[in-house]
């Protein structure tokens, strides 16, 4: 079973993407072989990066990027308060879509992984987080839970209640900039069900101008 860590990045967090690697040289205490996600096409610096690191490759599977940048975008067309804000806000109708390539480890080569934005660091082995892979889907180490729940999702209580169960909303909540999950975990027929109840209205719970946090 193959084990591995993905990133996110282009050349903007190219400083911090070095970090990062520095950071997974120093303190995994084994090799453990890292894919970047690219962020967008700006890849110069970051390509170059790459070729001169032994176990560090760049995300190339055109098809699935598409599949989950397509699966966001109707995730984000089917919230009308979002597309009326935003469009007020001369945004695109879909915002900051490419930060959710980060989904794409899901359908990645790694059959446990573990992802850190390109702004995060490791400081410690991740051998007792792959472990906890055996035992379950997802692995965080967050505040989230502790948070305002307003910071990730911005509709009344009563409204989120219909959508969650209402012990889950404090327990299964993480900031996606560092997670740890499986190959495969969410299926097509799991996100065709999800996508399904978005576009029913549950899309309308989710904040506009959210950090990247998920509920599983």
């Amino acid at each position: 079973m193959t084990e591995g860590i993905y990133t996110l990045a282009n050349d903007v967090v190219y400083d911090q993407f070095v970090a990062l690697l520095n950071s997974i040289e120093a303190n995994a205490g084994r090799e453990i072989p890292v894919c970047v996600i690219p962020y967008n096409d700006q890849l110069d610096r970051v390509k170059a990066e790459i070729a001169n690191r032994k176990n560090v490759k760049l995300f190339d599977d055109v098809a699935v990027i598409n599949d989950w940048e397509n699966f966001v975008s109707e995730a984000w067309k089917a919230h009308r308060r979002a597309q009326e804000v935003w469009k007020q806000r001369e945004l695109p109708s879909v915002y900051r879509l490419a930060m959710h390539r980060k989904l794409c480890g899901i359908n990645g080569e790694f059959d446990k992984f573990v992802y850190f934005d390109a702004d995060t660091l490791l400081m410690s082995p991740l051998d007792a987080v792959y472990e906890k892979l055996d035992e379950y889907d997802w692995v965080a180490n967050d505040f989230q839970y502790k948070s305002d729940l307003k910071y990730i999702f911005d509709r009344p209580q009563e409204q989120l209640l219909r959508v969650f169960e209402a012990e889950k909303l404090p327990s299964h909540i993480f900031c996606a900039g560092w997670f740890a999950s499986k190959k495969g975990v969410l299926n097509s027929e799991i996100l065709d069900d999800l996508l399904r109840k978005l576009k029913a209205g549950e899309a309308d719970v989710m904040a506009l101008f959210g950090a990247g946090s998920v509920f599983v």
